[in-house]
């Protein structure tokens, strides 16, 4: 039997792949092909390895268990996928190699340029946690001593523990992809034919774009964070973004210098060329609040948590997100009659060093739905100018803390148009 092993690496679009194996396995099956890992719970094969003593190892007795499965289906290919398996330690594959000496093996290796990873890295971590205080710790520098992979040592590994087995190095780069597409691309590599199946071609487990990690990090200054629900948070100042980099220029540049060693003996073995990779500029820039708010309407398909629309006044000269829970159109937030209740976050994140007094402002539809809000401990009543102004001093209270605003409105029918923020 065939055992082709995918060991990654990640952020190579193993996902896109695994999803389609995963998805297409009773017909696989069908054509005399095993692919076992959505019988263990996960779509990958991630559940045969462990780590010991601080090494990741490949379990050879649930390795069996998945052979003795696809031998009793009579299966001619037996796919593993998993894009840990790239950091398995040398001593596992060794007895790994012991328990597959009776079968033929294929390893592909799909990789990417060592920066290029990194910077992935970073903004999947940030897309996956959704706080944008972690991506602020990322994009400040929290990977800073970290080189991304160095693929030839980690194929001269494999390439000792499995001498003489096929090994299909790819580069996960639209132009050096089959169509373009990492799922096709495995197929053809595998020798598989993807006819009939249903490819999971649309790409999977994306990271984020540098431009959605800035609008990140104005949530991040804003103090807004997933947890919060039914909260506005509000801004100001023209220029919002600030997330010009992810790792710096010349950080990108160690990198490559780092590993430019390993990736000529890696081209010249499995490329026949220099180098591999064609070096990308890293994304910069900073973006203005228009900008940022259009990132954001974007970033709303990414995460479901954020709800921008169009019109709304209580964002016209300020910078807003309001997450689900309140209603939003072109008058502004509606208020119902009796008690409503907005959490806020406020800020400009150095303020509370620079000023010493914060005023905020509401400002209403309507003033005549005897409408009262109380902040901070303070009640007022909304004044014939549609308007009520709170002024609290920076030395009693945080501006990223995020504070319960109760406006009770006699009737319904009443808005909130505006918040307005400023500083002494």
């Amino acid at each position: 039997m065939k055992v082709i092993l995918h060991i990654g690496a990640d952020k190579c679009g193993s996902t896109a792949i695994q999803k389609t194996l995963f998805h297409n396995a009773a017909l696989l099956r069908e054509r005399g092909i095993s692919y076992l890992a959505g019988e263990f719970v996960l779509a990958h094969d991630g559940t045969i390895c462990r780590v010991d003593n601080g090494e990741r190892i490949i379990d050879c007795d649930k390795l069996r268990e998945r052979l003795e499965i696809a031998t009793g289906r009579e299966s001619k290919i037996l796919i593993l996928s998993f894009e840990g398996f790239h950091t398995v330690s040398q001593r596992s594959l060794l007895e790994v190699r012991e328990v597959l000496k009776n079968h033929e093996v294929q390893i592909v290796y799909y990789i990417r340029e060592q920066a290029d990873y990194v910077n992935s890295a970073l903004l999947q971590r940030a897309k996956t946690q959704c706080e944008a205080e972690m991506a602020l710790r990322v994009y400040r520098g929290g990977w800073t001593g970290f080189l991304g992979h160095n693929y030839a040592g980690i194929l001269f590994i494999w390439r000792s523990a499995f001498p003489g087995s096929e090994i299909t190095v790819r580069v996960f780069d639209r132009d050096s992809l089959v169509d373009g597409d990492v799922v096709k691309d495995f197929f053809v590599c595998a020798g598989i034919s993807h006819d009939g199946l249903q490819v999971d071609s649309q790409v999977i487990n994306t990271s984020i774009t540098l431009e959605t990690a800035v609008a990140l990090e104005s949530m991040s200054a804003l103090g807004l964070v997933e947890k919060d629900q039914g909260s506005v948070a509000i801004g100001f100042g023209a220029a919002i973004g600030g997330c010009s980099k992810l790792i710096s220029r010349t950080h990108s540049w160690i990198i490559r210098v780092r590993n430019l060693r390993c990736n000529i003996s890696l081209s010249r073995r499995y490329f026949k060329r220099l180098l591999p990779f064609r070096y990308k500029s890293m994304g910069r820039g900073t973006f203005d609040q228009a900008r940022v708010l259009e990132i954001l309407k974007q970033t709303g398909k990414q995460l479901s948590h954020i709800s921008v629309n169009e019109g709304s006044t209580v964002r016209q000269e300020q910078m807003s997100f309001l997450s689900q829970g309140f209603v939003l159109d072109e008058k502004g937030v509606a208020l119902h009659k009796g008690e409503n209740q907005l959490l806020i976050r406020c800020g400009n994140w150095h303020a509370a060093e620079l000023w010493n007094q914060l005023l905020i402002a509401f400002k209403f539809s309507s003033s005549s739905a005897g409408i009262q809000v109380d902040i901070w401990g303070q009640r007022m009543t909304v004044s014939e100018e549609r308007a009520v102004e709170f002024t609290v001093s920076l030395s009693e209270t945080s501006i990223l803390i995020p504070v319960t605003v109760t406006i009770e409105c006699e009737e319904a029918g009443n808005y909130l148009e505006d918040i307005l923020i400023s500083f002494r």
